[in-house]
């Protein structure tokens, strides 16, 4: 018994050697106020947004809109104000200075509450109507000067509180919760410094700007302090040690964020404020909600293990009405060539370190950043091109010809370049120079490609793409053309030397099971890199090559047979678990094989190709999103360093100036043919420009050509022309000419569309539910108010969100998808059944009545369910399916759904996703 007493008395001198000199009643105390401040700041915190609307009524003062009413955002605090008061007698006379600055702050409070509520009783008594918004304008000016001096005060309660906890707890560096404490204010006081140098502004409209340079350099300096932070909170004892871990996890998520907000801030977010408000407002909640919240957390965790500290104060928004204007600059300089000089590498006896690996990793990740922008802006830069071709001759024949273009998604890699460069220093001297330069001019590209894009809005929108005869326009294409070459080839290189680098070091493990798997599936994608570029050469002439593809698929079959071998040791999670090495590992295998397939048929000119793209372009689909997204997957859950690959880019062919038929004035029907009379159909043969005048190609039945070509960011029509464009039909959905409105409905049956949603929780992925948000909400600008939609979602049951209603009626069906969040788990089978079940109900004669089921595959599809897929079948009720996952069961489920359905059965992606809803909506023409 003697001994137990003893074991206990040591298990506990941890506990008690933190030496808490604060106590409870005073913890409880600061705390208190602390957590009074905060509830006031949240409510300050929403006033400069609840203002944007009662502003812009003011600037427009008359109109014959409707007047919206105003609510104060200030709400009764009584509760946080007494709590406070009862524990203030145990802070004594130490905290009097405390105390008085918390009145401070409630005293500020007040006065904005005061001024909060005259603006809603100003809106409710409608006195606008006689003084024409003046009085809400003084209001307006009050309320920011009160708002002013409320953070002021809060900021003087927040220093208050430090100076206060110090003199009452000294720091004991001995304690890792004194040292994790530390290290989490230390944090969020950093963070504070950017916020400060943001403002809120609710004269929205106007592009005043924001210190973009600031946030530069702060997301600069913040790299190191976060990777040593993520190294603190050893000794800590569990729940306190997964606050913490929370804490760093939230501060890396307003890291991404600033990242966000330097990068997108692109010419379309440089013509208001809405971007730098979206940027301050996201930067506040990642503070308060979730940094500051998380620590707060700790502190009431950390009481368990015998620490107590106080919590933090949080940030207090400012808001101002900016007029002044910062103007934007689109003038285009071209990218300065270096030669830079060849890597010489020397081997490495020891392991790669974690900051050199990283360094090189950057490369990588900057490389494949910079090749999607590209190879995203490629399809809108060939329609602008096509409608240009078919333009020249429009504008001749009719002297009419509004050009138009809207691509305005294009975004610098700022951020991720400046770190690639920062964070060089780590690598071997010999190598930085040669790599930061290479980066620099791959930089230099993307900087030109942006501002030619940017050029290119200008132009549109003082409607002057036609000028000149299009001489402009087919600058602007040729160069982006060179561009994108000159990147490609350059990359190339530059990826080439961080590989060499990576190299030269030793695996620390060369039998370990990650190294072993990760070395077969390099040397599997180092097959079909080869495979692709002769491909390319094959189908740019040199028809002398031979694609052999037998080293891929030897070397699926092996990994294959070796994949218990190759991967021993290493957990299998489970196919549908997005962290098991083995789906990577398989998919790969499989996909080379089909890769391969697709080569052959290249070689054997048995050539199926979407539209008139090119069959290169879906040879580098099928690499960048299958065979290189499994490979660096793998990578990414690799526990040893494996250096991931790059994207390639697609091939972009200029199409020259062209004669074109006069258009008749009513457009003929789309003559539908058989399989047999398609395969019996020759190539479309296009004519090269030889210093003459092209020759007359004829147009396609059915085609219509406008006197406006709309070329937008939501679509993404493939339209290469060479001197063979290989053409295929896509049995249910019509593809008009380059040069039709793609964004008309004319001609096309009435739309019965349901939309069933999958919002289970494997669908929370920016390139999933959210990517398909976007799209409906751009597909309702095409839609006519006949066209209807519902909306359906599935996850843990399925569930009718939107009823039958008109496209037209926006405001309603963007509330729906706007607050549609995944979570839960799938159950297909009944939300199919529903979907069948509306569509069913609502179906209209002659009419598209069409089911386009969304999801990641993640469910099994029962035999009842495909037989009531195929009954509607034959009732003129399909169902299309769009996958955006990629595994090989899912796929085969769903294309065998699709094709029971009498459907369409696509992969989804963020570059094809516009087009794929469009040609669904467009899936019948009238009769």
């Amino acid at each position: 018994m003697k001994t137990l007493r003893i074991i206990s008395v040591i298990v506990c001198l941890p506990l008690f050697s933190l030496a808490q000199t604060l106590s409870e009643s005073q913890q409880k105390a600061i705390n208190n106020y602390i957590t009074m401040a905060n509830q006031l700041t949240a409510d300050v915190g929403a006033l400069g947004p609840s203002l944007l609307q009662p502003y812009r009524q003011m600037l427009e003062g008359k109109s014959n809109r409707p007047v919206s009413s105003y609510t104060c955002v200030c709400r009764d605090k009584d509760y946080y104000i007494t709590e406070a008061g009862k524990t203030a007698s145990a802070l004594g006379s130490a905290g009097a200075a405390f105390v008085s600055k918390a009145k401070s702050v409630y005293a500020a409070y007040q006065k904005i509450d005061e001024v909060c509520k005259a603006i809603e009783i100003y809106y409710r008594l409608k006195d606008y109507e006689q003084d024409q918004f003046k009085k809400l304008g003084e209001l307006i000016n009050n309320l920011q000067t009160n708002v002013a001096d409320y953070h002021a005060r809060i900021n003087e309660f927040r220093k208050e509180s430090e100076k206060l906890v110090s003199a009452l707890q000294p720091y004991n560096a001995s304690s890792a919760y004194h040292k994790a404490n530390r290290a989490m204010r230390d944090q969020l006081n950093y963070e504070l410094e950017l916020l400060e140098a943001l403002t809120f502004n609710v004269n929205e409209a106007v592009h005043a700007g924001w210190p973009v340079e600031t946030a530069e350099k702060h997301i600069l300096e913040n790299v190191n302090r976060l990777t040593s932070l993520s190294q603190q909170g050893g000794g800590l004892q569990y729940p306190a040690s997964s606050q913490f871990k929370s804490f760093v996890e939230s501060i890396g998520s307003l890291q991404e964020s600033k990242r966000n907000g330097v990068d997108k801030y692109t010419y379309e977010n440089r013509k208001s404020d809405n971007h730098s408000n979206d940027v301050y407002k996201n930067l506040i909640n990642y503070f308060n909600n979730a940094g500051v919240s998380f620590y707060n957390n700790f502190i009431n965790m950390a009481v368990q293990n015998g620490y107590r500290g106080i919590y933090f104060v949080n940030f207090s928004p400012v808001f101002a009405v900016r007029t002044e204007v910062k103007k934007v600059d689109a003038s285009v300089t071209p990218f300065t060539d270096r030669q830079v000089s060849e890597l010489v590498v020397k081997p490495v006896a020891a392991p790669i370190s974690q900051p050199v690996f990283s360094s090189l990793s950057n490369y990588v990740e900057f490389i494949n950043e910079g090749m999607r922008q590209i190879n995203t802006m490629m399809n809108p830069i060939r329609n602008l091109n096509s409608s240009a071709s078919y333009g020249r001759s429009r504008l001749r024949n009719t002297g009419k010809m509004n050009l138009e273009y809207y691509y305005k998604n294009f975004a610098l890699p700022v951020t991720l370049y400046q770190k690639t460069i920062s964070e060089t220093k780590t690598l071997p001297a010999t190598y930085q120079k040669t790599l930061t330069e290479q980066a620099e001019v791959l930089y230099g590209i993307l900087t030109e490609i942006n501002q030619w894009n940017n050029a290119l809005l200008v132009h549109a929108e003082n409607k002057q793409l036609a000028k000149d005869s299009m001489e402009y326009v087919y600058g602007v294409v040729e160069r982006f053309k060179t561009l994108s070459e000159v990147f490609d080839k350059k990359k190339e290189k530059l990826y080439g030397d961080v590989r060499l680098v990576f190299e030269s070091y030793k695996p620390t493990d060369t039998k370990n099971s990650w190294q072993v798997s990760g070395n077969a599936l390099r040397a599997l994608l180092d097959d079909n890199y080869i495979a692709l570029k002769k491909s390319k050469q094959f189908l740019q002439g040199n028809t002398t090559l031979t694609l052999a593809t037998t080293d891929i698929e030897q070397g699926a079959r092996n990994l294959i047979v070796n994949e218990f071998t190759n991967l021993s040791g290493i957990q299998k999670l489970g196919r549908y678990n997005g962290n098991c090495p083995y789906t990577p590992y398989e998919n790969l295998a499989e996909n080379s094989t089909h890769f391969a397939e697709a080569v052959q048929k290249i070689q054997s000119s048995k050539i199926s190709s979407s539209g008139s793209r090119h069959p290169y372009n879906d040879l580098i689909y099928r690499y960048n999103q299958t065979l290189l997204r499994d490979y660096n997957k793998f990578t990414e859950l690799s526990k040893v360093p494996l250096l991931k690959s790059v994207m390639q880019a697609e091939l972009f062919e200029v199409v020259p100036p062209r004669e074109i038929a006069t258009p008749k004035p009513v457009a003929q029907p789309v003559v539908q043919k058989s399989d047999d009379d398609i395969k019996q159909d020759e190539p479309v043969i296009a004519t090269k420009q030889s210093g003459k005048k092209a020759k007359e190609t004829k147009t396609v039945s059915g085609a219509v050509v406008h006197d406006t070509v709309r070329i937008t960011d939501v679509i993404r029509i493939e339209t290469i022309r060479q001197d063979t464009v290989y053409v295929s039909r896509v049995d249910t959905v019509y593809v008009g000419l380059p040069g039709e409105d793609m964004m008309s409905m004319e001609g096309y049956a009435t739309n019965n569309m349901v939309l069933l949603l999958d919002v289970s929780g494997s669908m929370n992925n920016p390139d999933k539910l959210p990517l398909l948000k976007k799209s409906v909400l751009l597909l309702m600008k095409m839609m006519r108010p006949e066209d209807q939609v519902s909306i359906i979602t599935y996850s843990g049951k399925a569930k009718i969100e939107l009823q039958p209603t008109s496209f037209k009626e926006e405001e309603k069906i963007t509330r729906v998808i706007e607050r549609l969040k995944p979570e839960g788990k799938t159950d297909g089978n009944a939300g199919i059944k529903l979907a069948y079940e509306v569509a069913d109900k609502n179906y209209i004669r002659g009419g598209n009545n069409r089911i386009i089921l969304a999801t990641d595959g993640e469910f099994p599809i029962g035999s009842p369910t495909y037989n009531v897929v195929k009954k509607f079948a034959g009732e003129d009720i399909f169902i299309t399916v769009f996958n955006f996952g990629k595994t090989t069961l899912s796929a085969k489920n769903l294309q065998q759904l699709a094709t029971l359905g009498k459907g369409n059965y696509e992969y989804i992606t963020r570059e094809n996703v516009d087009m794929k809803l469009i040609r669904e909506a467009k899936a019948k023409r009238k009769k």
